[in-house]
């Protein structure tokens, strides 16, 4: 896989917690179905179990085989890679069209999420922007890719747009959302079959964090009732 790159450093934002939304929050947790087994809200980091470290060989998780088809890159913006851009910054909104997808390498190809993982923990201050848009991943691919990010610091945007996201994954996505991690600022979630278990984890993270400033899942089966506390959360990070 290439990788393209632009020249954007993440501003640093200094925000305060709102902690006036209580009530709405207490509201929505008696509605809130009892949560299913595999997570567990005491826990901080529930994925850090399951997920192993990625490894020195890199080998892919995804159900669908990795395809063998390789191509030399022509110029020095293929070479630096095909899932970096700049993050968009509006506050509801449907993913950012500029993801630069052109190289035929990622387009041919599913990505290698371990190796990704390798980049990502390297903290490489030219990748602002992770774009897995189309790739189907499993539970344990978003645990490895969660704990990568956790270690990153200019990761902006990362677009999970029909990547099958499920209830599980979700809760892992809503615990990484609530450790307010300073530099991920976007995060898309569209036409994914995650339901009412997995957008409640969601607005538990947040409801703690005070970065996140677009969000959207679109497509997605979800009672408008949580739609409208998600862009709540949202509007009032936008002003802060």
């Amino acid at each position: 896989m290439s990788e393209n790159t632009n020249n954007t450093t993440p501003s640093t934002t200094t925000t305060t917690v709102d902690t006036n939304s209580s009530s709405s929050s207490s509201s929505r947790r008696r509605r809130k179905q009892q949560p299913s087994a595999h997570h567990s809200p005491q826990t901080p980091q529930p994925w850090s179990e399951q997920a192993p470290q990625a490894p020195q060989t890199p080998q892919t998780f995804l159900d669908i085989p990795t395809s063998t088809t390789t191509t030399t890159p022509s110029s020095p913006q293929q070479q630096q890679g095909s899932y970096v851009s700049s993050p968009s910054s509006s506050v509801v909104s449907s993913p950012s069209s500029s993801s630069l997808r052109t190289n035929s390498l990622f387009e041919e190809q599913h990505i290698d999420i371990p190796k990704l993982c390798e980049r990502l923990v390297q903290n490489d201050p030219l990748l602002t922007t992770v774009d897995l848009s189309g790739q189907i991943l499993s539970v344990n691919d978003v645990a490895l890719l969660l704990d990568a990010l956790l270690k990153n610091h200019f990761v902006q945007t990362l677009d999970l747009t029909q990547c099958g996201i499920n209830d599980q994954s979700a809760s892992f996505i809503g615990d990484f959302i609530g450790m307010n991690h300073q530099s991920i600022r976007n995060i898309y979630l569209d036409g994914n079959p995650f339901c009412d278990d997995g957008v409640n984890s969601l607005l538990d993270g947040l409801e703690q964090n005070v970065y996140i400033t677009d969000m959207t899942v679109n497509e997605n089966v979800i009672a408008q009732e949580f739609i409208d506390e998600m862009e709540k959360y949202l509007e009032r990070n936008a002003q802060e």
